[in-house]
């Protein structure tokens, strides 16, 4: 919190700090010292050593307004903003493990709204936290509604559309989360960061999703999963008038007895996911490379600050490295498949995360070829390495954004349909509890850069080694039983492409 050397500043909780290691420094900053600050402006610092070490200062000025500096979370205190991701991932692990299974049990529609809820009151809740217990209780409960509201969501439109869709549907989904981050990006940089304005403009928008609530239809393959065809043929035929098509009622209600002759309702439980070998393969696979894309991608996200410049338009380039990204991904998945599209991305995001670690300034010293060209254009090895750094991290960017959409498309078309939330919700729970330890990863990266990079490129490139045993699904009817999940794929060739698929008779 960017503060004059007032009262406020003064009563930086001095006694939690006094005697130890910590001084309290009043100094004047220069005009320009920091990025668009265009007066002089005095500021108070906490500086702290612990154990001989100099730790992170902390730093209240008027630029940003953010939870740490509010609550003074410094020194003994430091790690506080790091222990609410943690939190938070963990929240993500209780939501998917019960939002998942209610999806599937009690439909696509009451799950999305269900979590939405949830999303909208506690975000706006957290604005009244006292302290950081309450913000850790409501930002568990918070983190319950993600990725649950974006994983039913999108299940619930890929179920509505035939094969030739459902990437576009994909595209489409992952654009609109796109946009949503640049513009959440914008205000942050508008608002100078306070968190209190974040909050309400990131929650009050979702009260927008109850005004299409009777407009949006169930699943009619959910529908069907659960024997109810009467409702299912319903739903069908409404799509069919709006699409304005016609669809002979005879032919609908033969398709739907074949279904409910060969469907045998399974209740949605994780271990079904485990029982058959083919299935339990494919889910280790896809929770695998899922886990990796997941934190590649929000591990990029959280460590822009790192990578040097201003952090909101660091942020806003990451987001929008991910437009390009998603559509050249959808032309690709739907022109090669999704197999060897997903094992490309990963390796790119691999390539790009390696090459992170080259940036930094000391490097760039050492090398004196390299520091004689620096000084032709009139730059320094910090700059050079900072402008580098965002240049390999967009790279590793724009590979994981699209293996993450590959990889969702996957979950979606592999998993049947009677536990097809659940088993995106088994994965997003096994992945948000491996990727607990993915903020203090980047906390060892203070240490050096290279610890959390060259641990994300190794596992990068081993995802995009598994993902290659995955079945191809391009354009392939979505499989609605455990059974058919079994047979789906089994005749499939390693080394292929599904470059001409088959028409598929069935929405």
């Amino acid at each position: 919190m960017v503060l004059g050397w007032n009262e406020k500043c003064a009563a930086l909780e001095w006694g939690t700090y006094r005697g130890s290691g910590c001084e309290r420094v009043q100094r004047t900053l220069k005009r320009g010292e920091i990025e668009e600050l265009h007066e002089p402006a005095v500021i108070c610092e906490l500086r702290c050593e612990m154990g001989g070490s100099p730790l992170r200062k902390l730093r209240f000025y008027k630029k940003f307004l953010t939870i740490a500096s509010e609550f003074s979370w410094a020194c003994g205190k430091s790690r506080y903003a790091t222990d609410l991701l943690t939190i938070h991932s963990a929240g993500h692990i209780f939501g998917s493990f019960v939002f998942g299974p209610l999806s599937d049990y009690f439909g696509r529609k009451a799950g999305f709204f269900a979590a939405a809820t949830v999303q909208w009151i506690f975000g706006l809740a957290l604005i009244l936290a006292p302290n950081f217990t309450g913000f850790a209780i409501l930002t568990f409960i918070y983190a319950w509604s993600f990725p649950a509201v974006f994983q039913i969501g999108f299940i619930l439109a890929v179920e509505q559309v035939g094969p030739d869709h459902r990437g576009r549907i994909n595209v489409i989904v992952n654009l609109a989360w796109t946009l949503g981050m640049c513009v959440i990006a914008a205000f942050a940089w508008v608002v100078r960061g306070h968190w209190v304005h974040l909050a309400l403009i990131a929650n009050l928008p979702v009260l927008l999703y109850y005004l299409y609530i009777w407009l949006l239809e169930e699943s009619p393959r959910w529908l069907a999963s659960r024997n109810q065809m009467e409702k299912a043929e319903s739903v069908l035929l409404r799509i069919a008038e709006k699409n304005e098509v016609e669809v002979p009622r005879e032919k609908l209600e033969r398709m739907l007895r074949e279904v409910e002759e060969r469907e045998q309702p399974v209740m949605p439980q994780y271990f079904a996911l485990l029982r058959g070998p083919v299935m339990r393969a494919r889910t280790f696979i896809m929770t695998f490379s899922y886990y990796v894309s997941l934190a590649l991608y929000y591990g990029l996200h959280m460590d822009v600050g790192n990578l040097g410049g201003n952090p909101f338009l660091s942020t806003i380039v990451l987001a929008g490295i991910e437009f390009p990204s998603y559509y050249v991904t959808y032309l690709v998945m739907e022109r090669f498949g999704r197999r060897w599209t997903s094992c490309g991305l990963l390796i790119l995001s691999a390539l790009g995360c390696a090459l992170v670690p080259s940036t930094d300034s000391v490097n760039f010293e050492r090398r004196l070829i390299f520091a004689s060209f620096l000084d032709s254009v009139g730059t320094d090895a910090n700059t050079a390495g900072a402008v580098l750094r965002i240049v390999w991290a967009v790279v590793a960017k724009f590979g994981v954004s699209g293996a993450y959409q590959v990889i969702y498309q996957q979950q979606v078309e592999i998993f049947p349909t009677v536990l097809r939330s659940t088993g995106m919700a088994f994965v997003s729970v096994v992945s948000a509890v491996l990727a607990i330890p993915i903020p203090y990863l980047l906390y060892l990266g203070e240490i050096h850069i290279a610890i959390p990079y060259a641990t994300w490129a190794v596992l990068s490139l081993a995802a995009g080694i598994v993902a290659s045993f995955l079945p191809e699904t391009l354009k392939k009817d979505l499989p609605d039983t455990l059974e058919d999940s079994e047979l789906f794929g089994k005749t499939q060739k390693f080394w292929s492409f599904n470059l001409a698929p088959p028409k598929s008779g069935m929405v």
